[in-house]
């Protein structure tokens, strides 16, 4: 048995599986006859929100802990460029990472090539809005622009929808009540 979280940037042909999991509809190895589309999800013991007030109680704009691949720097660069209070990580686990997103009042979930990663459920559940790019399998998991998280194209999209969420408590509370 193989869960292949990572079958959208592995191949995981270094052998054969009875079943096959696959974390990404469209990834790798989801056209073997054995394969299931079995999407990331969060486990409520290590990802949830703190009793604060996530309209006022946020000291942060945005948090975005996890490898720093180019497309999420450039996303983190334009936002502390642009005056966005932004807490960046990578390594921070349980706890650790929990504590800091719980700071925050947006968490960018920038993908490496449109998957819907784990970050993007844990941070919904630790009451960050989700500001992401486009991801593909948004639609066949209920995931809605505008409703559940928000979508930015390119830089431009990405500070005006911050600044929105930054700067609008009922939009914010809205997102996340649906989240």
């Amino acid at each position: 048995i193989c869960y292949a979280v990572d079958n959208h940037v592995r191949p995981y042909n270094f052998r054969e599986f009875d079943i096959f999991f696959g974390a990404h509809s469209w990834g790798a190895g989801m056209d073997k006859p054995n394969a299931v589309w079995m999407p990331c999800a969060y486990d409520p013991t290590w990802h949830y929100e703190y009793e604060v007030d996530h309209l006022d109680g946020r000291a942060v704009d945005v948090c975005m802990i996890g490898s720093l691949y180019q497309n999420r720097m450039a996303a983190i660069n334009t936002l502390m460029f642009n005056g966005f209070s932004v807490t960046v990580g990578c390594g921070q686990v349980y706890y650790d990472s929990n504590e800091l997103y719980n700071s925050a009042k947006m968490a960018l979930c920038t993908s490496i090539c449109g998957d819907v990663a784990c970050r993007v459920f844990e941070n919904m559940a630790q009451g960050c809005v989700v500001l992401s790019d486009p991801l593909r399998d948004a639609e066949k998991l209920g995931l809605v622009d505008g409703e559940h998280y928000l979508v930015y194209h390119n830089e431009k999209e990405l500070l005006e929808i911050a600044g929105k969420v930054k700067d609008d408590n009922l939009m914010r509370n809205r997102i996340l009540t649906n989240a």
